[in-house]
């Protein structure tokens, strides 16, 4: 049986998307969406490893723009700021 690299490939850069809370004491985030920038409130931090460059990048979303997490990683997706599943196989196909 062979094994497709793609799709571990794919895999690789999906697993690696990681979204937690957090409140930043020292310097001011600024949200993706509404632009305002936060400091020592709760806002949402995306990690990812970015395509093809493998290195890491953040993006940070507040609470009142996003409900949750979920809501947070789909609003980024759906605006070309994180990849998705289609986009990675189509970029690893050409």
């Amino acid at each position: 049986m062979k094994r497709d690299s793609r799709k571990v490939e794919i895999q690789k850069y999906l697993k690696s998307i990681r979204v937690k809370k957090i409140k930043p004491i020292f310097f001011w985030e600024e949200c993706k969406k509404c632009g305002l920038e936060f400091r020592r409130e709760n806002i949402y931090e995306c990690i990812y490893t970015s395509f093809p460059f493998e290195r890491t990048s953040h993006f940070y979303g507040c609470t009142n723009c996003f409900r949750g997490e979920e809501h947070f990683v789909k609003w980024l997706q759906d605006n070309d700021f994180l990849y998705t599943e289609e986009k990675l196989q189509k970029w690893l196909k050409s």
